[in-house]
């Protein structure tokens, strides 16, 4: 998900600091120790956006803080696997469709809503007959 970006950008980039345009130019400095404080401000800002400019602007920012996107996705922002769902659906936790993507709504285009929680729900469905199958 997109603020995850946010997080790997910040735990991996060698800077100490950077200059960010967002709705004025913020200096961030001790990026590590002000970690929290960082990644709040940017998510903030992203919620503001919308899909495509937020997506323009973490790959901005993650070329600017010289971090790859590009890269395997770390261990601890990868998907539930199949046994940690079953194991979940066990306990009496369920999980439902939302959308496809993860885009903030109210930021979204009406044309795009429908297919957002349309194909999230055939998607999930998709996958919810496949768990089980497994």
């Amino acid at each position: 998900l997109w603020p995850d970006f946010i997080s790997h950008i910040l735990q991996q980039t060698e800077h100490d600091s950077l200059t960010v345009e967002l709705d004025k130019r913020y200096s961030f400095s001790r990026i590590k120790s002000n970690y929290d404080h960082i990644w709040e401000k940017l998510v903030d800002y992203c919620i503001s956006l919308g899909d495509e400019q937020r997506k323009k602007f973490i790959s901005a920012f993650a070329d600017m803080a010289k971090v790859d996107l590009n890269t395997k996705i770390p261990e601890e922002y990868s998907p539930l696997s199949w046994q940690q769902i079953r194991e979940m659906a066990d306990a009496n936790i369920s999980i439902g469709a939302h959308t496809r993507t993860h885009p903030i709504l109210s930021k979204t285009p009406h044309e795009n809503l429908q297919n957002e929680i349309r194909q999230c729900i055939i998607e999930d469905t998709k996958y919810y007959i496949s768990a089980s199958n497994i």
